[in-house]
């Protein structure tokens, strides 16, 4: 894998990187650095993935600016998770509730041999701070794989929500989903083409036509550790 680059764009708030096959686009923006030129929805730390210039992993986009697709900027549309469905802070768009951290989001990147590491830690609003210790996502890249491994901590019982929006029709990418809750076994599952966990969805790029695209999502109760990796691979 010879090619590498990686930039990120504090003024807008969107990482890029581009190793070998794969391309990873994720908006991380600095409340503190107001108003933002963005789209402002609720996506921080969800991903969109591209693999030899062709969409994996999507960003579902909007119908219209119209107050009745106001939901599809919700964090609940995008590849992120919810806790007790809520972000663990709120975006831009949400200024009217004052959602500056009580804990700022770290980014940290690192190459190891041909791997690379990308390391978010979750902002958490006040609220956020009474209910979770800690929440990270880890991106690692590889030259036939990529996993997005997150790790959860809690002070109280909670509800966490994972979704995955995947390119429709689906390429021959193969992906596994594992996930391991409080001190339970790590568990797997295998997401083939044919999966009842896979809900296909409407996908808006131009505001003339809809697209599909197909949306993983998965819910577990956990009272103090929640931990998951959807691995894609050749």
């Amino acid at each position: 894998m010879n090619i590498f680059n990686s930039n990120f764009d504090i003024d807008t708030g969107w990482f890029f990187l581009e190793h070998g096959p794969w391309i990873v686009y994720l908006r991380l923006f600095n409340q503190l650095n107001l108003p933002r030129p963005s789209h402002c929805h609720q996506d921080f730390g969800s991903p969109v993935i591209f693999h030899n210039k062709k969409e994996l992993i999507i960003d579902p986009g909007r119908s219209s600016y119209s107050s009745d697709s106001i939901f599809e900027t919700y964090s609940t549309n995008h590849s992120t998770f919810l806790i007790n469905n809520k972000p663990t802070a709120y975006s831009e768009r949400d200024f009217k509730f004052f959602p500056l951290p009580i804990i700022s989001f770290k980014l940290k990147q690192y190459i190891i041999g041909k791997k690379v590491f990308i390391i978010i830690r979750y902002p958490l609003s006040l609220g956020s701070t009474l209910k979770i210790r800690y929440a990270i996502r880890l991106l690692v890249i590889k030259e036939n794989s990529i996993e997005i491994r997150d790790r959860i901590s809690l002070l109280k019982k909670s509800i966490i929500s994972s979704r995955f929006n995947f390119a429709y029709p689906s390429d021959k990418m193969k992906r596994h989903f594992f996930y391991k809750v409080d001190k339970s076994k790590t568990k797997k599952l295998i997401l083939s083409e044919e999966s009842n966990e896979f809900l296909i969805c409407n996908r808006f790029i131009n505001y003339d036509r809809i697209d599909k695209y197909k949306s993983f999502n998965f819910r577990a109760k956990t009272n103090n550790i929640f931990r998951s990796r959807m691995l894609i691979l050749e």
